[in-house]
Formats: structure tokens, sequence, C-alpha cells
């Protein structure tokens, strides 16, 4: 899963091919960096890993790039698919999502999710700070007039998505893996840069937008998954729809009183920024929730707070359902690691925002989970107005309509429950007896 510190797996096989390819032995390369030779072939030997000053000196030793060193690069020979230059939108039968884009995986194989975290921060140039702090304290007293909140979170962006072939599901077929490589964002610049992505800097130069400067849709597909030359904020959120035992999807009506992007427009059940405080793990083991989430909301942090572990998908998706469904429903499903399942990632444009796009797979009925629902409703459900029930079933008169009625949604909620109708009815999903007989009989 995710590498040691700050630099991911494969590192030693990296430096040793670096070193050989420019015809130098271990001494060698030690006496150019100014360290120990028995430390270099420590390192080749994946006996231990640079950190701090002697990953940045052997990187000059080398003349290479220290991020390339510590983290590796994306084969250019052996790109995703989708990432040729076209754009590949969710879509199912005659739905087809627009802004919203498949970058990995297929809505039907999950995806292993890996994680690191790089203290990489976002930097907006100087010569723009003075309209952005104008832009601020605009989104600032937006937030007030509607009442809703406004704060300088610690959340998390996504720099880089690295492809990797894990190893095969217990019916043989190949596992695909993503390595998420992830760096610090405050609240406050997503929403100001996100907010004014096509205001210009300047009345002087109206071609010199947040869009233009950040964010070049084009560059998305020159660079496939390395999204660290896109200088906005990507901020990474998780969407699950989560799903019951008889084939039924949660959607929610997000609320306009909200800090939610997405206000008044139908989404998947459990839309979750990933926050680097909250949603906090050990490096080697993503399960492993650091601050509980009681302890998490009595403590305050702000946007300079840097994580002792790593940003977790799934603590998120977990603390999503606790927050936006029902926290009876998270301590259902919190030991069954398994039933949170990741499907792809997809570039929703509006805002330029990578989304991890995935199902919980509830064990319940309908019925139970409304049951649940109303008897523990989620902690933080001003963020929806109500939660609806979809069937899973693109044929089903009530899930075509609301399909076909893409002003209803958010577009990235709407590829989301894409994904699940793929998922639900995908001959490789192990439904179980009584859910299969759910299915064969809608």
């Amino acid at each position: 899963m995710a590498g040691r510190g700050l630099v991911s797996r494969g590192f030693h096989k990296r430096l040793r091919n670096a070193r050989v390819k420019r015809g130098l032995t271990q001494e060698d390369l030690a006496e150019r960096a100014g360290i120990n030779p028995n430390t270099v072939g420590r390192y080749e030997r994946n006996r231990a890993v640079p950190q701090g000053k002697n990953l940045e000196t052997l990187a000059r030793a080398l003349d290479i790039d220290a991020d390339d060193l510590r983290l590796g690069t994306a084969s250019a020979a052996t790109p995703s698919a989708y990432f040729d230059g076209q754009q590949i939108p969710a879509a199912i039968d005659d739905t087809v999502v627009d802004g919203v884009h498949m970058m990995a995986g297929n809505h039907t194989v999950p995806i292993e999710i890996s994680a690191r975290y790089v203290n990489e921060p976002l930097k907006i140039p100087q010569k723009f700070r003075p309209v952005y702090d104008e832009w601020l304290a605009r989104a600032a007293k937006a937030a007030r007039d509607k009442g809703y909140p406004f704060f300088n979170g610690p959340n998390t962006r996504l720099l880089r998505a690295t492809h990797e072939t894990t190893d095969q599901d217990p019916g043989g077929h190949e596992r695909s893996g993503i390595m998420l490589e992830l760096g610090p964002v405050s609240w406050y610049e997503w929403t100001v840069l996100n907010t004014f992505i096509n205001e210009p800097f300047s009345p002087h130069a109206p071609e010199i937008t947040p869009g233009s400067v950040f964010a070049d849709r084009q560059r998305l597909y020159d660079n496939g998954g390395d999204l660290r030359w896109c200088r906005l904020s990507n901020i990474m959120t998780v969407n699950m729809a989560p799903i019951t035992s008889d084939g039924y999807g949660l959607i929610q009506l997000r609320s306009q009183g909200g800090v939610s992007t997405t206000g008044g427009r139908l989404a998947n059940g459990v839309a979750e920024n990933i926050h680097r405080y909250l949603d906090e793990a050990p490096s080697n083991n993503l399960t492993l929730r650091q601050n509980t989430l009681h302890v998490a909301r009595t403590l305050e942090v702000d946007a300079t707070y840097a994580p002792r572990g790593v940003p977790s998908p799934l603590l998120a998706a977990q603390r999503g359902l606790w927050e936006e469904v029902s926290e009876e429903l998270y301590w259902a499903t919190r030991e069954n690691i398994a039933g949170y399942k990741f499907l792809n990632v997809m570039m929703e444009f509006q805002y330029f925002n990578p989304h991890i796009i995935g199902v919980i797979e509830l064990g319940l009925s309908r019925a139970e989970v409304e049951k649940l629902v109303r008897r523990s409703p989620g902690k933080d459900r001003s963020e929806s107005i109500a939660i609806h029930y979809m069937p899973l079933d693109a044929a089903e008169a009530e899930t075509k309509k609301m399909l076909a009625d893409q002003s209803r949604w958010a577009a990235v909620g709407l590829g989301c429950m894409i994904s699940a109708i793929h998922y639900w009815k995908s001959p490789r999903l192990d439904l179980g007896d009584a859910r299969s007989g759910a299915r064969r009989g809608r």
C-alpha cells in the first residue's frame, strides 16, 4: 500500500537505475553526494529510505529532479486510455454527463487505493495576491449573507494519480490500483479560485483568469494522471453511493445553506472532502483512524495543520456516511471495510475538481435503511434537505426519468450514480443469494 515516509515504493530501483545509467559506482555516488557509501548500499537494497537533505543531495549528484527520484514518473509510453486526449464522459444508455469525465476505472471492478502525503503547498503568484484577497472578502461576505459557514479548513488536494497493477481478485481478475499523492490546500483557496475561475485578474487583460493560469483542461490530457502542473487547488472529494441489498442507491438533495457548491441539486448519498485532520491515518494502514470523530469535532485546526499520517479516502467516506446519512449506518458498516468499494476517479471541469467515485454496500434492505436514517440522521444533515432512494436499474421508469433530467443534478453526483448502476448490474459483483434474487426479480 502506501510507501514509507515521503518516498514512494520502488525508490531503491530508481536510485540504482539512475546511478548505473550514469556509469557511477556506489562509491562514486556517495563521494558526489557527500554521504557514506554504506548508506547508498542500504538505500539500493531497500533497507532504508533517504529523508530531507540526503534525498536532495542524491538528486543533485545524479542530475535528476528530486521529485522524479523520490516519487517516480508515470510512464509516457503506457498512459491510461482515459488520458489519450479524448474526453471520456460518464455515460449509461442515452445519458451522457457533460463536464464530468473518467480519469481512471471502469465502474465495476473496485480500485485498490494507496495514498501518500506530499507537503507541497499551493502557491498563488504574488502579483495575483491583491485581487485574490479581494475575491476572498467577496466570497466570505457571500457566505455570511447566505447564512452558511466559511472556514479555512485544512483540506487535501490531488497532486498525482499513478496507475498500478496490484493483484488478482478471488475471481481471477486483475485488480487495478491507484497511488494518490496528496498535498495541502485550504478551503479558502479552493473556494476563491473556483468561484472566480473565469473572472479576469485585471480589466486590462481579460484573457488572464484563474482558469487560464491554474487549470487548462487540455493539459489534463497532455499530462495524464500527473496534476502537479495544475496550480489550482484540486481539492480531493470522495463521492459514494450507499446501496441497499435490494437494489436502491441513496441520493440526497443538497441544501442551499451548506458550504457545498452544488446547493439545490441532487447528489449521491455521501459527498465528502478529504480533510487532512479528520481523515488522518497511518501511511501504511489507510483503514485506521488516528483521530476519532468525537474528538475531532472538539479541536480547532486551520489550514496550516500538517498531518501526522496520510489523509485517507476510506476514512473520508466513513465520515461522510456518519455526517450526511446516519450515525447508526456508520457504526453498522464501520468494520466491513470491504463494503466500501472505490470504482473510478472522475474530473469535474466546472470546478476543476477530481473525485474518487464508489459505492458503499450497506448490507441492509431499503426498509431497514430508511428506519435507521429516520432514527439516527446524520450529524451534518444541514448539508442536505432529504434523502431519496433510486432503483439501480436504468430501464426502470423512475430511474430513466431521473437520469434524463440532468438540470436537477450536480454533475459529479449523476456520474457517481451512473457508476453505481454499472456496478449493480456487473456480473462480477458477488451479491449473495438474497441480493441476487432481488436483482433478478427487478
